[in-house]
């Protein structure tokens, strides 16, 4: 629905045990048009990430910031979660689909572009009032009363079928 609010979270795998230190980890992502990214929700979601947005380009940019990458650097030989950025704001068009991916890259080396993710708006039913069928009615323009409209119909067409008949009886 128009003004809801919807949140892109840019989920990853973890980071195996084993990895090197990592220096950098930045996710990059091209905002779809139509959604109204709220920054201020988007900081207060991603806490873990130093965030940027060129509404120009549409381009959002999450950079692990120091306490993220100490965290993640803490045990080469575990495992390190990653935590989601979280994209928040609001989709603005009806019957629409928005389509969101986003790149991470990681030591500026190595890049994987992320899964799509697909939202879709609905088409705004056309309310319906059972108790005022005066709201049902087409608008036409004519105020006239039905029964009447009937009878003048019938009339023209006994009118025709009379103008028929005498015009065969002359011709015989």
């Amino acid at each position: 629905q128009i003004g809801s609010v919807v949140k892109f979270a840019l989920h990853t795998t973890n980071i195996p045990a084993g990895h090197e230190k990592i220096n950098s980890l930045v996710f990059s992502d091209v905002l779809p048009s139509g959604y109204e990214v709220d920054i201020e929700a988007t900081k207060q979601a991603s806490a873990d990430y130093d965030i940027s947005y060129d509404a120009s380009t549409r381009r959002m940019v999450f950079t692990a910031n120091a306490a993220l990458l100490t965290q993640i650097n803490s045990d080469l030989t575990k495992t390190a979660k990653v935590p989601a950025p979280i994209v928040t704001g609001k989709v603005t068009k009806e019957s629409t689909t928005y389509v969101n991916d986003f790149d991470l890259t990681i030591n500026n080396v190595y890049s994987v572009k992320s899964n799509v993710v697909k939202v879709h708006t609905p088409t705004p039913k056309v309310p319906n009032h059972p108790n005022k069928p005066e709201l049902q009615r087409p608008k036409t323009g004519d105020l006239g009363n039905l029964p009447i409209m009937i009878l003048l119909l019938l009339a023209s067409g006994g009118v025709l079928a009379g103008t028929l008949v005498v015009k065969r009886k002359k011709q015989a």
